[in-house]
């Protein structure tokens, strides 16, 4: 078959693995308190910047590992329809 698609589910699972335990170790810490009490408009700003950026990678890491889990949840249905394709084929 030259179409044919083969899954390393060994592989597969290694690599998704070590993208959940990379994106789960991903912890945002930014200083957003900086020159505590200082009315600076630079200041306010650059906490605001941090607190934003510290927000946005929470949002990006709870992204990262939806997306492992749904490209989980694919594979192993994947190779679930290739398990009663071939079981359909060999009872025939």
């Amino acid at each position: 078959m030259a179409n044919e698609i083969k899954i390393n589910q060994l592989e597969l699972e290694n690599s998704l693995s070590n993208i959940k335990s990379t994106a789960e170790s991903l912890e945002p810490s930014y200083p957003t308190n900086i020159g505590d009490g200082n009315q600076m408009d630079t200041v306010r700003k650059l906490n605001a910047v941090n607190h934003e950026l510290e927000r946005l990678v929470e949002a990006y890491k709870e992204l990262f590992l939806q997306n492992e889990e749904m490209t989980r949840q694919s594979i192993k249905e994947m190779i679930d329809a290739d398990v009663d394709l071939s079981n359909h084929i060999s009872a025939k």
